[in-house]
């Protein structure tokens, strides 16, 4: 079942008896009192994500850790798709920036993954509220690289921001 670390109001899923876990980098459960800081693998996303906006924020992408709603599974070649939480542009585009880049961390494979499209025409729609919201519509993202760094990384969005 559900634990959310930190939330003692879910401590009674401790008591029926021995709770385990499932330790996605090595693909077994194990014991409840085996876990380890680094089992709890959203804190190393968000950590690896908050390196990754300081990297793209350096080169003027202003850009926040976004949740979508994705439920995918991965695929053979990386897909945007694959992952729930990513690095994306707060705006939909930029003329200093026309590549709109997205960044993932995979925990399991220790990595980051970046994700590139060229933005396409902006769309303004309305909500039901009335507030204003801007669409990218364009080609969609695309698999560019994957880096154990994030000095890869850095090189990467470098190549990408000056061919630009």
């Amino acid at each position: 079942g559900f634990y959310p670390k930190g939330v003692p109001m879910f401590d009674y899923k401790l008591r029926p008896g021995p709770a385990q876990f499932y330790r996605a980098k090595e693909q077994r459960w194990v014991p409840w009192p085996e876990l380890q800081p680094t089992d709890w693998l959203l804190d190393q996303v968000m950590l690896k994500l908050r390196d990754a906006r300081s990297l793209l924020q350096s080169y003027s992408i202003n850009c926040s850790v976004k949740v979508f709603n994705i439920t995918n599974f991965p695929g053979v070649v990386p897909a945007v798709t694959d992952y729930n939480i990513l690095l994306a542009e707060d705006a939909p585009y930029d003329a200093k920036h026309p590549v709109l880049l997205r960044v993932a961390w995979d925990p399991i494979k220790e990595a980051y993954f970046l994700f590139s499209k060229e933005a396409g025409a902006i769309s303004i729609l309305n909500s039901p509220g009335g507030n204003a919201k801007t669409s990218s519509f364009g080609p969609p993202f695309y698999f560019d690289s994957q880096h154990a760094s994030l000095t890869e990384l850095d090189e990467r969005v470098g190549k990408i921001i000056v061919s630009e």
